[in-house]
């Protein structure tokens, strides 16, 4: 008869690396090398802690989000939110999580330029700036002031940025408070100047770098090392550009690259022929009020 053999029995490892155990018994399990068999994944998975670490990874639109994993750690991951609307017109295949700026209307001025709205919180704004040159009804804005001129109108006016016709396809015009201010309307039928109260909403639900356009085609560049700061993400699709502004003190131009300045609707009782205003600035990240 054949003696029983004794001795140690090889073994094979259950798993060599993370992705053994994935295929085997899904995306919570791990490899244990010391020992070669699969366990459960009891560590917190981590891509981001803030959203600049998934605007630094995969660009702007992406925020980081947290969730409560099943042994009580915290995971996340990046997620970009965007127009998850297919029938929108700034419908983004790529987005997870509907940021609320889908926008599907195209409104147009009297003057027949077409606007796009987007929407921010439970607000619509006009994507670009206004370059109309008739009052609603009709009227004449009068425009081609000197400086002089301009400083001692009384009367509602538009102008050119350095009267070059070309600021005005890139950034629209530039008006008076008068004009803002004339009751034969500015804005595109079924619109109007926001008032100050409206854009301080908006102020309180998006801050200058999500009101940005991207990058440094018409922003004055601050320096690579700024760019996180300062640098437009342009998330609600608002594209906010620095398109000047005419003083009303000179008549002199200035601040395009810098500033991009708002009218509101809402004059200050404490000045003569002023009202209050808002501004995007190239060296800051906040949408603040001005005078």
């Amino acid at each position: 008869d054949m003696e029983d053999s004794q001795g140690d029995l090889p073994c094979t490892p259950e798993c060599t690396s993370d992705a053994n155990c994935v295929a085997l018994y899904g995306d919570d399990y791990i490899c244990d090398l010391y020992f070669g068999y699969c366990v459960l994944d009891m560590s917190d998975n981590n891509e981001c802690f803030s959203d600049s670490d998934c605007v630094n990874l995969h660009g702007p639109g992406y925020e980081c989000d947290f969730w409560e994993n099943a042994y009580g750690g915290t995971d996340s991951r990046c997620v970009l939110y965007g127009c998850t609307d297919p029938e929108a017109s700034n419908y983004n295949s790529d987005a997870e999580i509907n940021d609320g700026s889908c926008y599907h209307d195209v409104l147009t001025d009297i003057d027949g330029n077409e606007y796009h709205a987007v929407q921010i919180g439970d607000q619509l704004w006009m994507k670009e700036n206004l370059k109309v040159t008739h009052y609603r009804n009709g009227d004449e804005i009068p425009t081609g002031y000197s400086n002089e001129e301009w400083i001692n109108l009384s009367t509602g006016a538009y102008a050119v940025y350095l009267d070059d016709e070309s600021n005005a396809d890139t950034y629209g015009y530039l008006y008076n408070w008068y004009a803002v201010d004339d009751s034969r309307n500015i804005a595109p039928e079924g619109w109007h100047v926001p008032t100050d109260d409206e854009l301080s909403i908006l102020a309180s639900i998006a801050s200058g770098k999500a009101l940005k356009e991207i990058g440094f085609e018409h922003w004055e560049d601050p320096g690579e090392e700024y760019h996180q700061y300062y640098e437009g993400l342009d998330i609600y699709g608002f594209t906010g550009l620095p398109g000047g502004s005419r003083s009303g003190s000179s008549g002199g131009y200035g601040s395009m690259g810098l500033y991009g300045n708002f009218w509101s609707a809402t004059a200050d009782s404490s000045y003569s022929a002023a009202a209050w205003w808002w501004t995007l600035r190239a060296n800051f990240s906040d949408f603040d009020r001005g005078l």
